[in-house]
């Protein structure tokens, strides 16, 4: 798109001089029509051909590798970024650019400039004599020393300060308790808390709370420090990754009570297995681990691996170039989705986990963003090596830098 509009630009402004210079005008219908006269006509705009007053349009529409400025009398760069040589200077390399592209959007390569080049040289005409020195017949050679993937980055140093408050953080106070299915039903409604009396109790199993107030109170502070952490890591976007460099966290514990809530228990047996599940029974949330048949597991995984192999086996092991690499292929591209599938059947049947955030019970304003800086540090660029380069021609017709 870039040479496109500096291609009509050119355009316009040597119509403008000419019909400036002398041309002739006719006005109709509100369109106007410039002649321009020229005695040495433009025979091509092919670079590799034109040597003559097309230069005056080609140097507008092609771009080079370098640029002499006459103002400074310096060759300055282009499409190259910078240039070395030996010391004899017989040998020259140029970095290219990493942010040029063509028209339809790809990008341009090593091999696509050695290509211009030889074109020239192959054709024998325009200023194809200035590369005679680097012709074969002469001991001379133009090639592309590797495609390399850029890489830039800009460092910033992002520095955030808050407060968040969190209101009654749960936390288990039974050792016979598992912690992770009691965290399985949260979260809890506290609208409907009232004192506590002995008169609930009649009918029902109870255990007494055996974990100290410190206890609770150190695993409340440890889920409400994560969950204020990830809440102030979330202020931090634009960026491709965020990683912490220090942190540092200060908490006001208020108090710390003991409360019953209700919590249905059900135990079950299966194949000599006990298995414990749990219900909220202000929202009534049940969860527990569900009992899995190991040979309905095998079953499954047996049959998407099938599946799996016949499709993949359909384009891994047909033709007459099949090896036994083909065979532990389609093998191995097949037991991945079926461990996959496997794998999320038995997550699904296993939903128990504790948790290690309390953002259910961040208090009415939420958080406080007191500090928010984000600094620039520096820009690092890394260059990595593609293995698998644009082959020679690269796809582009000839002449295009």
């Amino acid at each position: 798109m870039k040479k496109l509009i500096s291609l009509a630009l050119v355009l316009v402004l040597v119509l403008g001089l000419a019909a400036g210079l002398g041309g002739s005008a006719f006005a109709a219908d509100n369109r106007i029509l410039y002649h321009i006269h020229n005695s040495m006509p433009y025979v091509t705009l092919d670079p590799s051909i034109e040597y003559s007053n097309g230069i005056m349009v080609l140097q507008n529409v092609y771009e080079t590798l370098t640029h002499y400025d006459p103002e400074t009398g310096e060759v300055v760069p282009m499409l190259a970024t910078s240039w070395s040589s030996n010391e004899d200077g017989t040998v020259w390399v140029f970095q290219l650019r990493d942010d040029v592209t063509f028209h339809d959007g790809s990008k341009l390569t090593a091999q696509q400039v050695v290509n211009s080049f030889k074109r020239t040289m192959d054709l024998g005409q325009g200023g194809a004599y200035i590369w005679d020195a680097v012709l074969e017949e002469n001991g001379g050679s133009v090639e592309a020393t590797g495609e390399y993937e850029v890489t830039r980055s800009r460092h910033y140093e992002v520095t955030r300060e808050g407060t968040i408050s969190f209101s009654r953080v749960p936390v288990d106070a039974s050792s016979k308790m598992p912690d992770d299915l009691m965290d399985s039903i949260e979260p809890f409604d506290y609208r409907a808390i009232t004192d506590f009396s002995l008169a609930y109790m009649p009918g029902y199993l109870a255990n007494k709370y055996d974990v100290s107030k410190q206890e609770c109170g150190k695993r409340a502070e440890e889920r409400s420090v994560k969950s204020a952490r990830n809440a102030l890591r979330a202020t931090v976007t634009g960026y491709t990754s965020v990683s912490t460099r220090t942190h540092h966290e200060k908490v006001y514990n208020e108090k710390t009570e003991y409360a019953v809530f209700p919590v249905w228990l059900l135990s079950t047996k299966w194949e000599d297995q006990t298995f414990l599940f749990a219900m909220n029974g202000q929202t009534g949330k049940m969860t527990g681990n569900l009992p899995v048949s190991k040979l309905k597991q095998l079953l499954w995984f047996i049959a998407v691996f099938a599946v799996s192999l016949i499709v993949f086996g359909s384009f891994l092991l047909t033709g007459e170039d099949v090896t036994t690499t083909s065979y532990l292929l389609a093998a191995l591209f097949s037991f991945v989705p079926a461990f996959i599938v496997n794998a999320v059947l038995c997550s699904q049947m296993k939903p128990v986990a504790q948790l290690s955030q309390a953002s259910a019970y961040v208090a009415e304003g939420g958080m406080h963003l007191r500090a928010r800086d984000d600094r620039y540090i520096r820009t690092t660029e890394s260059r990595v090596k593609i293995q698998n380069a644009q082959p020679p021609g690269g796809g582009k017709g000839p002449g295009k830098i």
